[in-house]
């Protein structure tokens, strides 16, 4: 059968998104990994290593979860959006402006480096700007007040528009100077305002209004929730004043701040309790649990991170690939997959496949996060395997996403009733 269109509300940024991810993230992610782990040359490594960064964080993290926002808020607001082409006219501003990036960093110093990166500056923020205010506007029509997952979102909205602004500044100054890449102050405020800001206030800010029906979790509403939120706008804000100011301390608080908050969010998530069972034996209903067991490891590597990075025990490599390879990617996976057209059909007539395609990114990203910890260069070399199982899952994924076939329908069953204790 031939395959449904996708929607112009998303479409186009979910392949930016994952078209970014595969070529800008992970490929020149395990390239520049090859150096450490295999002796490849890698000319300008931390330049490659940077703009992998902000490819990864920004273009496949960030433009999914425009075209995932794109897809869920309205129907969460009970509105329709005005405009849906601008979401994906946004999101090819924010993938241009990446790419600039990505290419021209590397580059020796020169006019064409520097205007590639003036250009790599200034297109994002538009292009989030854009698509962010056709996303937002059916919100500002209603007066009721914040949820909590709400909340969740305008944290992690101004915690992208700061993030955009620093790394602009970044952007200029390395344009300016030459210098292929810096790791000082900026960049650091600039990865906390990413990951701890956007990334987790946005991704969790979603699971707070989804999971109850997605994962048929039993949720802790209250005080869990907010104490959460609390906890990580105070921690983002103890970290930067860390940075900014050079105090040790003030670094320390706010990390310890952040593992509070991760911890009693998750909680607040219900992930920990045992789920709603289902009432019939089929392949769709056997789903949510299966996403819950994910959901828990995902969630495990997010607080070993979150309390590694707290108590010092863990690197800074280590801790921020435990939130983006551990958490972040099967994450993407798990809502991904439940929730593309072309490819939620996908676990109800191959749960075992399916569920195989998502265990594969947790062991790939389990092993990139801490195979280092075995030292060089095996450690290094079981980093590589472990980005190089990622790929491939991301890759098999992105193939289901535009896959001409069509969304399969399976041979019906029928449903077999449990039997009730």
């Amino acid at each position: 059968m031939p395959a449904p269109p996708f929607p112009a509300v998303y479409g186009a940024a979910a392949a930016l998104a994952l078209g970014l991810g595969l070529v800008g993230g992970f490929a020149v992610g395990l390239y520049a990994l090859g150096g450490p782990a295999f002796g490849w040359p890698a000319g300008r490594y931390l330049a490659l290593v940077q703009a992998h960064g902000q490819v990864q964080t920004l273009g496949l993290a960030g433009l999914l979860i425009l075209g995932v926002g794109a897809l869920l808020l309205p129907g969460f607001w009970r509105a329709r959006l005005d405009r849906p082409h601008v979401i994906s006219y946004g999101g090819g501003l924010v993938g241009a402006g990446l790419l600039a990036q990505l290419v021209g960093q590397p580059l020796d110093p020169g006019l064409a480096r520097s205007l590639l990166l003036i250009v790599a500056a200034v297109l994002p923020p538009v292009g989030f700007a854009w698509a962010g205010s056709e996303l937002l506007r059916p919100r500002l029509h209603r007066p009721d007040r914040p949820a909590p997952w709400e909340s969740m979102l305008v944290l992690a909205a101004w915690s992208l528009v700061s993030a955009l602004v620093l790394r602009a500044l970044f952007l200029f100054d390395l344009a300016r100077t030459g210098t292929p890449a810096v790791f000082g102050p900026i960049h650091q405020a600039l990865i906390v305002l990413e990951l701890d800001g956007f990334l987790l206030a946005a991704t969790i800010g979603v699971q707070l209004r989804l999971l109850p029906s997605l994962a048929r979790t039993r949720p802790v509403t209250g005080r869990a929730e907010w104490a959460g939120i609390a906890l990580l706008a105070l921690g983002l804000v103890a970290r930067i004043a860390g940075v900014g100011t050079v105090q040790p301390v003030l670094l320390d608080v706010g990390n310890g701040l952040t593992a509070a908050a991760a911890l009693a969010l998750f909680i607040a998530l219900g992930l920990w309790r045992s789920g709603v069972p289902p009432t019939v034996q089929a392949p769709a209903t056997l789903l949510p649990g299966r996403t819950r067991w994910v959901l828990r490891v995902a969630w495990a590597g997010l607080l070993v991170g979150a309390f590694g990075r707290a108590t010092g025990l863990l690197s800074a490599d280590t801790t921020t690939h435990a939130f983006t390879s551990v958490y972040l990617v099967p994450l993407i996976l798990v809502v991904g997959i439940r929730m593309l057209p072309r490819v939620s059909a996908y676990p109800v007539r191959f749960p075992k496949l399916s569920g195989a395609l998502v265990w594969a990114g947790l062991l790939g990203g389990v092993l990139r996060t801490f195979g280092t910890l075995a030292g060089a260069p095996a450690g290094w070399q079981l980093a590589w395997l472990g980005g190089a199982i990622v790929t491939g899952v991301v890759l098999a994924f992105a193939l289901l996403a535009w896959s001409p076939w069509g969304v399969p329908t399976g041979v019906p069953r029928e449903p077999e009733v449990l039997r009730r204790s």
